[in-house]
């Protein structure tokens, strides 16, 4: 594994990475970064410690084992794609306006306190149950929208501690249960059986 000497670029604000297998990034010292896109980037771990500007994370196909964004206080977006993640520390990130946690391992979530969220898509996860219990959430009053397609693991739903949701998106799934408040306009399903609406 070797490492990419970016550590003089310290005027870099926007940086992508694509196919870059056993390279090891350390951005540490480009703390002007803001726009931050990585692709099938195999190294591990990924340091994005001390980048206190970024505002924009994606990460699509890499093998995370591990990720610590808890310095990343700017960020308004983050969005993982197909990584090996079990569980996410988001509640340092209080200005995330949309998160995106795709086609990972999770099977909780804490996103209490994120009152700036508006978007949520945790779609292609293994939950069993996406209830109180493993969706923590309270003081989270701008969230409209709930992505949770593809949950072939997950039996039951309950967003009612979510009020303010308007839009939940729960296609190709294996969910029994619904349990939501009266404020959703808009509910797209597909590949449903059986479903009580509680």
């Amino acid at each position: 594994c070797k490492n990419l000497p970016l550590d003089r670029l310290t005027k870099l604000k926007d940086a992508s990475f694509i196919s870059m297998p056993e390279i090891a990034l350390d951005l540490s010292n480009n703390t002007n970064l803001q726009t931050l896109y990585c692709k099938r980037i195999t190294a591990t771990p990924l340091n994005l410690e001390g980048l206190t500007q970024l505002k924009d994370f994606s990460a699509s196909h890499c093998k995370f084992e591990a990720l610590d964004i808890s310095t990343n206080t700017n960020l308004e977006e983050i969005c993982i794609i197909q990584s090996g993640l079990t569980e996410l520390n988001v509640s340092n990130n209080k200005n995330l306006k949309k998160i995106y946690l795709v086609s990972m391992q999770l099977t909780s979530l804490d996103i209490r306190g994120l009152s700036k969220l508006e978007t949520l898509s945790l779609s292609s996860n293994p939950f069993k149950k996406l209830t109180p219990s493993t969706l923590k959430a309270s003081g989270n009053d701008n969230l409209k929208t709930l992505d949770f397609m593809f949950a072939n693991k997950c039996s039951e739903l309950d967003v009612s501690h979510i009020p303010s949701l308007e839009e939940v998106i729960i296609r190709n799934n294996a969910i029994k249960k619904i349990k939501m408040e009266k404020n959703v306009s808009l509910l797209a399903m597909s590949n449903s059986k059986r479903i009580t609406v509680l």
